[in-house]
């Protein structure tokens, strides 16, 4: 029986959860797709001060579609936290110098995977560097990920990505390729927009026969996405990439976690994201599945080297594949 491929498309953390889950299927066949525009924190830094892509979605992955002992994985994500190297992380550095050895981020990935004992491909989004840019109402333009991550941007008027980049053939492939195309949840605007407005990007995914799945974000972010509903999500993220809409929508249905959580969601400013009038999404034949996605364990614990906020809560990836008749 032919393998089914699966091609996840995002960055960052909502990516991770669902690939480790992946790997560990047999009857599956896992290409990451893998956005670019990561400028902030230590991929910022090796950015500026190397002249190379950002590493820092790609290693994530690449530690999420390991498969060699933990200890090797551990050295991938660790982060120094004392010097000159604080907040750097291992894998970034050793991936941006790979990159410079062979020449080619993709070479880079590759030799890399081969070190990780990787299960699975990574596609970075395009090869072209660029940058996030928005505007604001009052004409200001906000430059770079880093930069736009940490900021207001509600009511912007524009948003692209610098330069012109294309989009990768080798992402294009798995795309077309692909049985199942999943947008991960993560970042909106600085992981999951990045991918979906690189020029080409909605033409290849309408022209994709695979079915197409966005499992939406559990919490909204302060200054991006506050007040989003599962339908706010789905309308921006039409807007953008030019009329795509996936299939099937996974939103989660369970607002009930810890005191201490919600203490702690308050304090950032978010909130959980609920459904929301879905019902000129519904009469365009989307498929909407309601469950509870979270994950048990959801309290993610916090790195003071890391200058980069991470989510509160996570998916449970194994609910998330069920649903969508991928399991063991």
């Amino acid at each position: 029986m032919s393998k089914k491929k699966i091609v996840t498309i995002g960055g960052g953390t909502g990516s991770f959860t669902l690939l480790t889950e992946l790997k560990e299927l047999p009857n599956v066949e896992v290409s990451a797709i893998v956005a670019m525009s990561d400028s902030g924190g230590s991929t910022g830094k090796l950015r500026v001060d190397m002249g190379v892509l950002p590493a820092g979605d790609v290693r994530q992955v690449l530690v999420a579609l390991s498969r060699s002992p933990e200890m090797l994985r551990e050295l991938f994500t660790y982060r120094y936290d004392v010097g000159t190297m604080m907040g750097h992380t291992f894998g970034n550095l050793l991936l941006s110098t790979l990159e410079k050895i062979t020449g080619s981020l993709e070479e880079a990935i590759r030799q890399a995977g081969k070190i990780l004992n990787v299960c699975g491909r990574i596609y970075p989004v395009t090869l072209s560097k660029h940058h996030l840019q928005v505007t604001m109402p009052n004409g200001e333009v906000v430059h770079g990920e880093g930069v736009i991550d940490n900021r207001y941007i509600q009511g912007y008027t524009d948003i692209k990505l610098t330069d012109s980049p294309t989009l990768n053939p080798r992402a294009k492939k798995a795309i077309l390729d692909a049985d199942i195309i999943i947008i991960a949840p993560g970042n909106f605007y600085c992981s999951i927009i990045p991918n979906l407005i690189v020029p080409g990007m909605a033409e290849v995914l309408a022209e994709s026969r695979a079915r197409k799945v966005i499992v939406v974000n559990l919490l909204t972010k302060e200054g991006h996405t506050t007040g989003f509903s599962v339908a706010e999500f789905l309308k921006e993220m039409q807007r953008l990439s030019n009329g795509f809409l996936p299939e099937t929508v996974l939103y989660n249905t369970n607002m009930s976690v810890t005191q201490e959580l919600q203490e702690l969601i308050k304090k950032e400013k978010g909130e959980m994201v609920e459904l929301g009038n879905i019902t000129e999404f519904e009469v365009s034949g989307v498929e909407f599945i309601g469950e509870d996605l979270l994950a048990e364990s959801v309290k993610v614990n916090r790195d003071n080297a890391d200058t980069v906020k991470r989510s509160l809560l996570r998916h449970d990836a194994k609910k998330v594949l069920e649903l969508l008749g991928v399991e063991k």
